[in-house]
This record gives C-alpha cells, structure tokens and sequence, in this order.
C-alpha cells in the first residue's frame, strides 16, 4: 500500500512539473500539435525508444506516470511513428540495470534509451 501511494504521488509530482512548453500539445488536437524546436532534431529518424529504470519507469506506464506522459505527447506529434518500450522492473539499481541491459535494451534495437536510476541507490 505504501509502495503505491509514494508511486502515485511521484507521478502526481511528474504530472504537475511537466514543462509549460509542453503544456499547450496535450490541449492542442493532434493535427495541430508540433515539437517544441529544441525537440525537433533530436527526435527526427527516431522509431523506437526503450526506457530502462526501476519501479518508477514500470508504473510509468499508468495514467498519469511518465512514461505513458511520454508515449502521448510522441503520438500527438508523430501519430504511430514511434514505439516506447517501457523496461522498468521495480526494485532494480544501476548494477541490475547494467546486467539486463543488453536484452532489455539492445536487443530491441533502439534509435534512443533512456536511462532512469537512482530511487534504490540511496
């Protein structure tokens, strides 16, 4: 139960920092949504990312967390052109990250990974 109140309220606390820049995609329709500019090159060509983390990435996938934030602010500027593949396991730090990296991450042949740790390190 505590596991998933501090879960919900890091992805409240997600939720409500997100960049006022990014703000006005999630209320725009998606044919008129377009990449802030400083996005705009770092995204281009890229079709799939692969998010490794620990317990924070894997509930990301939910309403409201990160990663599912993520996935539907890439799908309003680039509907159905790039894939997120979320390779949270909970509990996990930086040395459980590194030994599945190659087939949680690099197998799925990523154009990016993202690289969240640090919550079980303390």
């Amino acid at each position: 139960m505590l596991i998933r109140l501090a879960i919900a309220v890091i992805a409240a606390v997600i939720a409500f920092n997100i960049p006022h820049s990014l703000i006005p995609v999630f209320k725009e329709s998606i044919s008129e949504a377009t990449p802030p500019p400083e996005i705009q090159n770092v995204l281009a060509g890229k079709r799939k990312i692969v998010i490794v983390g620990d317990s924070i990435t894997e509930a990301g996938k939910y309403p409201g967390g990160y990663v599912w934030l993520l996935q539907r602010y890439l799908s309003a500027l680039y509907p159905g052109k790039i894939e997120i593949v979320n390779a949270g396991i909970s509990g996990n730090k930086a040395t459980d990250m590194q030994a599945r990296f190659q087939k949680d991450a690099i197998d799925h042949k990523p154009d990016l990974v993202m690289i969240n740790v640090g919550v079980y390190e303390c």
